[in-house]
């Protein structure tokens, strides 16, 4: 079910295994673990606090049991940030979002979906 509150319009996944970004800009580097991603952005748990509207390349890290995939080559900016991490949206839609439920051996639950 759809809270009242929510303002996104991309179905999000929470994420069940070791997967990082890594945000890199012009001397600042960021990055921690990804609690949740969308087709739309994701959001990383980090201490660090960027100004809002800051654009940072993207890059994803997928880590298995014997090895890792990395995607990048993408763009997004800070929309909000809080005790816990920050929210990026991507300039561009996440084109490999279709493989996130296979990496991630989990179900799309479509009914918390816009």
């Amino acid at each position: 079910m759809k809270r009242a509150d929510e303002r996104r319009a991309a179905f999000r996944m929470d994420v069940v295994t070791k997967a990082v970004c890594y945000l890199k800009a012009e001397g600042v580097m960021i990055s921690g673990p990804i609690r949740d991603i969308s087709i739309a952005g994701l959001y990383v748990e980090t201490h660090e606090r960027p100004e809002l509207g800051s654009v940072f390349e993207v890059e994803i890290v997928l880590s298995g049991k014997h090895s890792q995939m990395i995607l990048g080559s993408m763009t997004g900016e800070v929309v909000r940030s809080d005790d816990s991490g920050l929210a990026i949206t991507f300039d561009q839609r996440f084109e490999w979002f279709a493989m996130v439920p296979l990496y991630f051996n989990t179900s799309l639950d479509l009914s918390t979906s816009s």
